[in-house]
């Protein structure tokens, strides 16, 4: 049943959120559409990057960041490289790139011999990944300038080019819209 003060508007839209159940291996777990952690603070904390780089996720920052969770196995994570590439080369002075891999370092550099992928990488990442609460991968994670989440999107979708430039222009859209606020 559907209640009035579970919709919400939005010009020519009806939104109203929802829940599914999500398998992961053998275990159910139960998402939504409307993702708690919009809007969630991230604390500030350093970590090193697979070059020796010390890099900070959360906390004010001089940049917006997008965040992409992913492992080195993962189809779906591979396919939306390119894309991420292209986003990450228009964008890549105003808006910090950084990847959270599961994988090892090694694992990472060995994957990178073979594949490019222009973001900074931080290796063994799963419990910064558990900390942000995430669990399906892909998933892109756009925190503003003060630490705060404000968008999250799954991965790109895969081969189509054409659909993968409309994602493309999406995923640019929200980085203007957080460039525009950030101002």
């Amino acid at each position: 049943m559907i209640y009035e003060e579970d919709i919400e508007t939005n010009g020519d839209s009806i939104i109203q959120p929802f829940k599914y159940d999500l398998r992961v291996g053998m275990e159910y777990k139960q998402r939504a559409n409307a993702y708690p952690k919009i809007g969630k603070y991230i604390t500030p904390r350093k970590y090193l990057t697979i070059k020796g780089d010390s890099i900070q996720i959360g906390g004010k920052q001089q940049k917006p960041t997008l965040l992409n969770l992913w492992f080195v196995g993962c189809r779906g994570c591979v396919e939306e490289m390119p894309a991420l590439n292209r986003i990450q080369e228009k964008y890549g002075d105003r808006v910090n790139f950084i990847s959270l891999c599961s994988s090892t370092k090694s694992g990472m550099k060995l994957f990178f011999s073979k594949k490019k992928f222009t973001f900074n990488h931080i290796a063994n990442a799963d419990a910064i990944v558990k900390e942000l609460g995430s669990r399906p991968y892909p998933e892109n994670i756009f925190i503003d300038k003060t630490g705060t989440i404000k968008y999250i999107e799954g991965g790109l979708p895969p081969a189509h080019k054409k659909d993968l430039d409309k994602v493309i222009v999406y995923f640019e859209h929200i980085l203007d819209q957080m460039l525009e606020t950030d101002s």
